[in-house]
């Protein structure tokens, strides 16, 4: 019977540090996810700043492609004028 018992015993001690083990294991995955969580939530800011300079971008852009077009529409019509004030000289 004493042998029983020193078996329970161990099997018992054995157990009680598999689930201190466990325990601390789940502590330190717990750290390890919140840094990560941590980072994750880094990465999401840099990223929605990247979009949003990306977005002022892209609005610049548009912005200088319009006044580029609305320069080269000027130019022609002046262009233009001048043609025809030259023409209009001539006759």
């Amino acid at each position: 019977m004493l042998c029983f018992q020193d078996d329970a015993t161990k099997q018992l001690d054995i157990l009680q540090r598999e689930i201190q083990d466990a325990h601390e294991e789940s502590k330190d995955l717990e750290k390890v996810l919140k840094d990560l969580t941590k980072e994750v939530q880094e990465f999401s800011r840099e990223k929605e700043e990247a979009e949003r300079r990306q977005t002022e971008a892209i609005k610049k852009q548009t912005e200088l492609e319009l006044d580029v077009k609305d320069l080269q529409e000027r130019i022609s019509r002046h262009i233009q004028a001048k043609v025809s004030n030259s023409n209009r000289e001539k006759c």
